[in-house]
């Protein structure tokens, strides 16, 4: 159970780290991209959910994935703490299926899940891995049906996606802990293929304004459970509902401006948030995402994490200082998108994460490891650390910039480039990555990339085990 829990972990680190691909979804109609201008709320997205027609027959998709994957591993000198190295490459295919099905007038079943089947090249077993993941499965009702205008309510699990950053969304709570398999980087690639949590929420929209309350029960640790993390069938709900919350959040709309307030408490820990967008223009946006926190740091959320997973015990010191009680912190991202037309988007970000490293806590990160590192279990807490940072989907440093260039038809027609790059301020180290994805008229897609971590040893991103890295991909929709 020990080695399980941080090869699972600490692989996903590995591999989304340096692999930041391009959203599977994108489009080969010209202007496509514009979709990804950041909006506060995700408003218009349930809009959409929720004007949906009411059909009598169900409607759905499936798209199979075939990814070849194939990585340069370095040796740093932090050990990276992966007992079984996966190899140089690695043979993934993904089952992905989305769905709804009209049970009654204003009422729709909806439910999206993905078998992924992975194979390494040191798979001792010969089988590879098949895990099965139920990403979302909820009904939706519109009480208009029932007299009630303007609220709808759903429940089951919901991947509920709010914020308006690309690179990180502080206001999007959910996020945390509910990606199952860190295949890649992407942000929005992970904000739409991660677990949804199970939930009752309910909307009330107006034509300038909106207000949503959510609540979600907590399932606590599952272990082994069916519907806990231990089997490649469970519905891993000690990720995504293991402690209860609640939400409430409004937001409105004013001319240019649109601005979304929300209040969020999950077990012991407070969230007051504040999203903004406003466009200028026709051709640029500027956004903000903020979460003022009470919480603990990442060395105490890690520490706290491993012991609850039973890798540690409670006994167990820590590799690094642990705080004894919560704190409130910020997170910030402020940034801007400019369209220099239909075919081409940028946006840039500036990240603050105050619970995140800075320049004193990675030397002395570096520093633990180079003193004790030898000793069993060192190196294992102090990659537990930034795996914490990836698995709540936030950065691991305290302040980080963030790009990204999409330019649709960039070579001839029909091959979208994106671009995506993440810049220590701290050590100006980096992890860039170039996508170009080519897709047919019938929806299939062919995706080539490259990427890379940049910067000495005894830097963030380049004390990263992999150098460089290549995938190649194939999605079959049907």
């Amino acid at each position: 159970m020990q080695g399980t829990y941080v090869r699972k972990r600490c692989s996903g680190f590995l591999v989304a780290t340096f692999l930041m691909t391009t959203s599977a979804s994108a489009s080969a109609e010209r202007g496509a991209d514009l979709d990804f201008l950041p909006h506060f709320g995700g408003q218009e997205d349930l809009w959409e959910e929720h004007q949906t027609v009411v059909r009598s027959s169900f409607t759905g998709r499936c798209d199979i994935e075939e990814s070849l994957i194939f990585t340069d591993e370095k040796f740093p000198s932090v050990t990276f703490p992966i007992e079984e190295r996966t190899g140089s490459w690695t043979n993934r295919v993904k089952i992905s299926t989305r769905g709804e099905y009209a049970i009654a007038p204003g009422v729709i079943l909806n439910f999206a899940n993905r078998l992924d089947v992975q194979h390494f090249e040191n798979d001792s077993s010969g089988v590879g891995t098949v895990v099965h993941h139920l990403r979302e499965g909820y009904i939706a009702w519109a009480a208009s049906n029932a007299g009630i205008e303007d609220v709808f309510v759903d429940l089951g699990r919901i991947n509920v996606k709010y914020g308006t950053g690309y690179g990180f969304s502080p206001t999007d709570y959910f996020r945390r802990y509910s990606v199952p398999l860190f295949d890649n980087a992407n942000p929005r690639e992970l904000r739409e293929g991660r677990l949804g949590t199970v939930m009752l929420r309910a909307q009330f929209f107006q034509a300038s304004w909106s207000l949503s309350a959510i609540a979600t029960p907590g399932f606590g640790d599952g272990g082994d459970a069916w519907w806990g993390n231990g089997a490649g069938w469970a519905l891993e709900l000690d990720r995504t509902n293991r402690d209860a919350s609640f939400e409430i959040r409004y937001g409105r709309a004013l001319s240019s401006l649109s601005v979304d307030l929300s209040y969020f408490r999950q077990g012991l820990d407070d969230h007051i948030g504040i999203a903004a967008t406003y466009g200028v223009g026709n051709s640029w946006v500027a956004y903000t995402d903020y979460v003022l926190q009470r919480r603990y740091d990442l060395v105490t959320q890690s520490y706290l994490d491993l012991v609850r997973a039973g890798v540690v015990s409670a006994d167990t010191p820590s590799v690094l200082p642990l705080e004894t009680e919560r704190r409130w912190r910020h997170q910030i991202v402020i940034g801007a998108s400019y369209s220099f037309s239909a075919e081409a988007i940028l946006n840039l970000e500036w990240h603050l994460n105050e619970v995140g490293f800075d320049r004193n806590d990675l030397a002395q990160w570096f520093g633990v490891s180079e003193a004790v590192g030898s000793i069993d279990g060192v190196n294992d807490q102090l990659w537990a650390i930034r795996d914490t940072a990836l698995e709540r989907q936030e950065p691991f440093l305290k302040q980080q910039l963030f790009a990204r260039l999409s330019i649709n038809d960039v070579l001839t027609t029909g091959v979208n480039m994106q671009n995506i790059l993440f810049l220590s301020i701290l050590d100006e180290s980096a992890t860039t990555q170039t996508t170009f994805t080519y897709a047919f008229q019938n929806g299939t897609q062919i995706q080539v990339e490259v990427s890379t971590n940049l910067g000495a040893e005894r830097t963030a991103f380049g004390s990263l085990p992999v150098e460089r890295g290549a995938a190649f991909r194939l999605k079959v929709p049907f």
